[in-house]
């Protein structure tokens, strides 16, 4: 005869089936009163929080989470019955977490967790897998109940985290000295399709002349918010007015931030990473592309900058014949050659890269994977609002093949932006003084027809608009 040891008179949600011989469970249904999931001599029902769909770990303010409530057990666990959650963010339990089970109730700071482990730091809503273990204790040892397969309450549900004690906005913009501290001019951030609570890491890419250095090169950080508002009050920056630090802490709020200021001219990889509050400043470091069209010059070459979001080094060069790539304008630094099929190698006997048609082209160098690619420029233009975003107004390029220029007719207000090849692989944005792959919409310069001209024979890019 069954002895019993009975926990609770109600019965809360349960939903789920009785177990099989191959113990699968089904999901949970919503009825007030479910039947009792009975298996190997043990009667269980789920806890208050498992019995809907939805579980939102902030209901839960004493910090215990009710999962699990025994009804009933054979007399052959006469010394207790104990419970392990498996918790999973996938219906295999690759990666599960055990929580231990207290009184019915596991952890709610332990849940959540490993919430944050797994699934990131979005305050959404994600699935999530449990299944309990039943352990009783026999002769002062803790035995499986029905052995190392069986499983109790195996549930899929959508948890809510715990939200975190800031917000991270999906864009942060640049305001300073770039864009005359103008918010309705800032410059963007870019960042990954990632999740900004999974990646809360934001870059851009500066450029600061020798007399921005001199004079300060000022900054502070806007997120999207202020800008949608024209509101200063989001507004980030440094803890000390002035810093002239290569990295720091971000102060929240323009009535506690100061503004931060380099002194060192370059090209700059600029980091924000907007959980832990910090920003960085990166110099990168330029390749260069030696060869027939240059005489094997360095200084009559053209350079590749490192671009943080192709983690490459991207750029246009007037390629003749025989080049290579290298590390320093010299050959005492990595002189990368011929490697085979869109290869590169560090060998110094390898050979010299090559095209066939003199001209200008664009180049992808990654000197990590030791690969390039070489896209030939056959046509460049400016396209925008003026155009509506369709066909290209050309620009004609110069016998060096570095200076584009061409008559564009503009309405006030409106934004365009530079794209070769009729297409958008690439194409340049940003500041008229920095122009970006894949940089933001630039500007109109007025109302009318102007002179335009692309400026590629140095880095940054830059171009100039004279109105006719």
């Amino acid at each position: 005869m069954k002895k019993s040891l009975i926990f609770g008179a109600v019965l809360l949600t349960l939903g789920f089936v009785s177990c099989s011989e191959d113990n699968t469970l089904g999901i949970p249904q919503t009825n007030p009163q479910g039947p009792i999931l009975e298996s190997n001599g043990v009667e269980v029902a789920l806890g208050q929080a498992l019995a809907g769909q939805d579980l939102n770990l902030n209901d839960y303010t004493d910090g215990q989470v009710p999962v699990i409530r025994l009804v009933e057990a054979d007399s052959l666990y006469q010394d207790g019955v104990h419970f392990v959650m498996e918790l999973a963010t996938n219906e295999d339990f690759a990666g599960a977490t055990e929580l231990t089970v207290t009184d019915g109730s596991v952890s709610r700071a332990e849940w959540d967790e490993y919430f944050r482990k797994a699934l990131g730091r979005s305050p959404k809503a994600k699935p999530m897998y449990v299944r309990f273990q039943a352990l009783a204790s026999v002769g002062g040892q803790l035995i499986r109940i029905g052995g190392l397969d069986n499983y109790y309450g195996a549930k899929t549900i959508m948890v809510t985290p715990i939200p975190l004690d800031f917000t991270i906005e999906n864009a942060y913009y640049l305001i300073g000295t770039c864009n005359d501290w103008a918010l309705s001019d800032a410059y963007p951030f870019k960042h990954s399709d990632a999740d900004v609570y999974d990646d809360p890491v934001f870059t851009i890419v500066v450029n600061i002349t020798e007399e921005q250095a001199t004079e300060g090169w000022w900054w502070k950080i806007a997120p999207q918010s202020a800008i949608d508002s024209s509101s200063w009050d989001n507004v980030a920056g440094t803890e000390v007015d002035g810093d002239t630090a290569l990295e720091g802490k971000i102060v929240l709020g323009n009535d506690k931030c100061k503004a931060g200021c380099m002194k060192k001219a370059g090209s700059f990889l600029m980091t924000i990473n907007m959980e832990d509050l910090t920003w960085s400043f990166k110099e990168l470091e330029m390749i260069y592309t030696p060869g027939d069209a240059n005489g094997w010059s360095f200084d009559k070459c053209q350079k590749l900058m490192f671009d943080a979001n192709k983690n490459m080094y991207v750029g246009f060069a007037h390629l003749k014949g025989a080049f290579k790539v290298t590390s320093k304008p010299s050959w005492d630094g990595t002189n990368y050659g011929d490697g085979g099929e869109g290869k590169l190698s560090t060998d110094g006997g390898a050979g010299n890269l090559s095209v066939e048609e003199e001209g200008l082209y664009w180049l992808m160098v990654d000197t990590q994977a030791l690969t390039y690619t070489v896209t030939k420029i056959s046509t460049l233009g400016a396209i925008g609002d003026m155009n509506g975003w369709g066909g290209q107004e050309p620009l004609t390029m110069s016998a060096d093949y570095l200076t584009w220029t061409g008559d564009v007719t503009f309405a006030a207000g409106n934004g365009w932006k530079f794209r070769a090849n009729d297409n958008w692989d690439i194409n340049l944005g940003g500041e008229p003084s920095n122009l970006t792959l894949d940089g933001a919409n630039l500007p109109s310069p007025g109302d009318g027809t102007f002179t335009v001209t692309l400026d590629l024979s140095k880095v940054p890019y830059s171009y100039s608009a004279v109105k006719k």
